[in-house]
């Protein structure tokens, strides 16, 4: 794995470590997305695009349904790219966010 993995500048508190233990935790929750392009129209890279703009979307209506009142709502993005696209910016637009 090299350092550019993820966009992260690691430093002494950002590190990739080896078979790093961390505690225990009981109601964490991991998430595993394993793709596979089966198309011969998308490349590998626009069929991950597609996937993660619908989980940004599932991600932006469960969370406008849950909290209607947006009033005082903090967002925090990692800026990553995926969070740059026109739909999620429309979406916090049309919500009064940005």
């Amino acid at each position: 794995m090299s350092r550019e993995v993820g966009e992260i500048d690691y430093d002494e508190t950002e590190a990739l470590t080896a078979a790093a233990v961390y505690p225990e935790k009981e109601d964490a929750v991991t998430e595993m997305h394993l793709l596979q392009n089966a198309s011969e129209e998308l490349s590998d890279q626009l069929a991950e695009a597609s996937y993660v703009a619908k989980q940004i979307k599932r991600m932006l209506d469960k969370a406008f349904r849950t909290f209607p009142d947006l009033r005082g709502l903090i967002l925090h993005s990692d800026q990553g790219w995926q969070y740059q696209h026109a739909y999620f910016r429309d979406q916090l637009k049309e919500h009064g966010i940005i």
